[in-house]
């Protein structure tokens, strides 16, 4: 590995990560700067050298985002009971909510570590549409309600994935 290889991987690594990569490391030069400058970027809260995990348990304690994501999963589940009891109106309330409600935790973005908030905007972007679209379902065999679940599926997925990174840095 040369030296710009080396410099290109430490960025994206956690502090225990960079700490093994300078062990590795044949070049001198490269174990000398290195600590130093994760040092400083970790004193600085930059989060190159040092790992994310108190930035992120930071920025969702410093604003609703646990209480505005409880209410979006909740809307999920409420949406899934509308499906499984076929109630049309139900659902179209409760759709209503989770779009109005995706739209607020989104609010609560960016996080501290961008791969985390880009997962979060598609989750709560693809929720918001397939409330939408829920909402405008003229029946439960219509053409749209077919659209929604597909939607709904691949949101619910997308929160999911969401979730178990955000869950990797708390």
């Amino acid at each position: 590995m040369t030296g710009a290889e080396e410099s290109s991987v430490l960025p994206e690594t956690g502090y225990g990560e960079t700490v093994a990569l300078i062990k590795k490391s044949k070049s001198k030069f490269y174990k000398i700067l290195a600590v130093p400058v994760c040092f400083v970027g970790s004193a600085l809260g930059l989060t190159g050298c040092a790992a994310p995990r108190p930035s992120v348990t930071g920025w969702a304690s410093a604003n609703s985002f646990s209480s505005d994501n409880s209410q979006v999963l909740a809307d999920i589940q409420g949406v899934k009971n509308g499906i499984r009891l076929k109630e049309l109106q139900q659902l179209h309330t409760v759709c209503e909510a989770l779009d109005a409600d995706a739209a607020t935790v989104y609010q609560t973005l960016p996080t501290p570590v961008p791969a985390l908030t880009q997962a979060f905007s598609k989750a709560y972007n693809a929720l918001a549409q397939a409330g939408r679209t829920c909402y405008y379902a003229p029946s439960l065999s219509s053409p749209q309600m077919a659209k929604f679940k597909k939607e709904f599926s691949a949101a619910t997925a997308d929160l999911s994935y969401a979730m178990t990174l955000f869950n990797s840095f708390t």
